[in-house]
């Protein structure tokens, strides 16, 4: 017999051997101890991996490395890649071959920021880990059960290929993104403890949500569309309050875009600012601009600093000012009332120019002749209007 035949049959009986295993551990799976299933499953992976054969359930596509995946160690990576085959497959529960338990938090919630359409899964786990086998069995805990999520998948998929099919078929990268944010923000309220609130269920089907459904749903259509979408974690300023948002990017810029805080439903909004279906101050902003406005980032460290403003909405409608121009604010004040608008908005780039802004409106001293010019067309015999002040986000609304 030559080497390369002797070799070809030590295959031949570790291919047989690892068959031998996989059948003794599907017969006892529901009599065995999780110990001795953990330490069963452990060799019959490694037999499956010496003789080159793979498992489905159990491989490891690169291409599902999301955004905060690929934050990740290595080892992280692996034990994340190996997650998401089995989640995605629907497994009750998973087997993370050949990794240490600390990897797995981590990577499970990697996963869960990475992946909104995993929505059955709720963002717990418990885990077993067997130092003999180095294989960790993961139990995910599960908003809805298992043999309901191909009937939801079908509803949600049709929900969002309608949204798509609605988007222009010349529609550039920034046009989905805004009406991707238009979208959730319209079909959906803010309503704490809503059912299902924590994934996409809560805003595609039911219309009610909070921070984390938003966030999540954002994120699923931008990725459907192709696009660049992360799931970010953070907190409320001066409060106890989680709050999530996400971060988008077109070509090499990146921007802040917070759909819940653009809702006019949430909270208590302001009377005025609550007459519009979008408030489109969260669409585009800097890293400094959300800090600022009293966004506290959890995961600051795994996200690019945001310096551009090109992704502002203000900024891409000329709605964004650098100086207190007079003449230039009239002339967008003009172009706005010809849109139809009972409202004007303007955004400053630097506290002195928003100051200006704000004593004017205070002293009655802002626009007068194009507000009186509305009045007039009113046939009112006085000047009537209001106003709305953003201090953190240097922006002026004044309605009428």
């Amino acid at each position: 017999m030559t080497e390369q035949d002797n070799k070809g049959g030590c295959v031949g009986c570790f291919a047989l051997l690892a068959l031998v295993v996989t059948i003794a551990v599907f017969l006892i799976v529901n009599m065995a101890p999780p110990m001795v299933r953990n330490v069963l499953e452990a060799y019959r992976l490694r037999l499956l991996n010496w003789v080159g054969m793979q498992e489905g359930s159990n491989a490891a596509d690169p291409q599902h490395l999301g955004f905060a995946g690929s934050q990740l160690s290595e080892a992280q990576q692996s034990a994340y890649l190996q997650l998401y085959a089995q989640a995605a497959d629907k497994a009750a529960s998973f087997v993370v071959f050949e990794t240490d338990s600390d990897d797995i938090d981590p990577a499970y919630k990697a996963l869960m920021r990475d992946h909104p359409e995993l929505f059955w899964l709720d963002g717990s786990c418990t885990y077993l880990y067997s130092r003999m086998g180095d294989v960790v069995t993961v139990e995910p805990g599960l908003s809805v059960p298992l043999d309901q999520v191909p009937q939801l998948e079908e509803r949600l998929e049709a929900v969002v290929d309608e949204f798509l099919a609605s988007l222009p078929s010349d529609a550039d990268e920034y046009q989905v993104i805004q009406a991707a944010y238009e979208y959730v923000i319209r079909t959906t309220d803010y309503v704490p403890g809503a059912d299902q609130s924590q994934n996409i269920q809560s805003v595609l089907l039911n219309h009610e949500s909070v921070c984390a459904g938003y966030a999540r749903t954002y994120e699923y259509l931008l990725h459907r569309a192709g696009l660049f979408c992360a799931f970010v974690e953070g907190a409320i300023a001066n409060t106890s309050e989680d709050h999530a948002w996400n971060l988008v990017r077109v070509g090499d810029v990146y921007a802040h875009v917070d759909a819940t805080w653009g809702d006019p439903t949430y909270q208590d909004a302001d009377e005025r600012i609550a007459s519009q279906d979008v408030i489109y101050d969260y669409l585009g902003l800097t890293t400094e601009e959300i800090t600022r406005d009293g966004h506290l980032i959890s995961n600051k460290d795994e996200l690019p600093e945001c310096t551009s403003h090109d992704l502002d909405y203000y900024v891409r409608n000329g709605l964004c000012f650098e100086e207190y121009d007079t003449a230039a604010l009239a002339e967008s004040f003009a172009s706005q009332v010809s849109d139809g608008q009972n409202m004007a908005m303007f955004k400053f780039t630097n506290e002195q120019a928003y100051a200006e802004a704000a004593d004017a409106l205070a002293g009655g001293t802002f626009l007068t002749d194009e507000l009186l010019g509305i009045a007039a067309d009113r046939g009112d015999t006085r000047l009537s209007y209001s106003y709305v002040l953003s201090d953190s986000l240097r922006i002026v609304k004044v309605y009428w």
